[in-house]
């Protein structure tokens, strides 16, 4: 191995290993919510976040849930929900679960 070589090889193991060093101790930021695998999105501003899913009547406790479940708060700005309602539609044969993620003032 030529010393330019050497040379070459140590610097890019000094460079890769800060990349890996700096990449460990960096934080992922946070992204805003998003909704729930299953649910569709309905409304989306910078300021609240509503999604929705209609199932069979049996399956409303799951979808319920999964709802409850919904991860609101990425970052201190997301700062409310999951807020979780449900409505009976056709003849009680089916529910509607809409949730909604936002920001409050106060």
């Amino acid at each position: 191995m030529t010393r330019h070589f050497a040379l070459a090889a140590l610097a890019f193991a000094v460079a890769a290993s800060s990349l890996a060093i700096d990449t460990a101790v960096t934080p992922a930021k946070a992204a805003d919510p998003v909704c729930v695998a299953g649910f569709q999105k309905i409304e989306k501003k910078s300021w609240i976040l509503r999604c929705r899913k209609t199932v069979p009547l049996v399956q409303k406790g799951v979808a319920l849930t999964q709802a409850g479940n919904a991860v609101c708060n990425t970052t201190a700005y997301w700062n409310f929900g999951p807020q979780v309602t449900a409505t009976h539609i056709n003849n009680n044969t089916q529910v509607r679960v809409d949730y909604k993620c936002g920001h409050v003032e106060g």
